[in-house]
């Protein structure tokens, strides 16, 4: 039981996440925790970068669920998350 199909090739979106989240704590330690010295930003901007990583493996992903809305069903219901919470940090 599994929202995925059954016996076809899959990309592995879980190795993919790991390595951007991954890439996104070297880029922080490296670069940003110099740029940023207010309080909350560092933070906001891991959220912008990570729900950017989920927007972008979520295409891959065979398990996508969409919204039944007109319009609605260019991306998936996590990539519509994922861009308020963007859209919320970079505000």
């Amino acid at each position: 039981d599994t929202l995925a199909p059954l016996f076809c090739n899959i990309h592995p979106t879980q190795l993919y996440t790991a390595a951007g989240d991954l890439l996104i704590f070297g880029l922080q330690y490296a670069f940003l925790r110099l740029y940023f010295k207010k309080p909350g930003e560092l933070f906001f901007s891991y959220l912008a970068l990570s729900s950017l990583n989920r927007f972008v493996t979520d295409f891959w992903r065979a398990d996508r669920t969409f919204l039944s809305l007109p319009h609605a069903d260019i991306f998936s219901l996590h990539q519509w998350i994922a861009l308020v919470i963007i859209s919320i940090s970079i505000c």
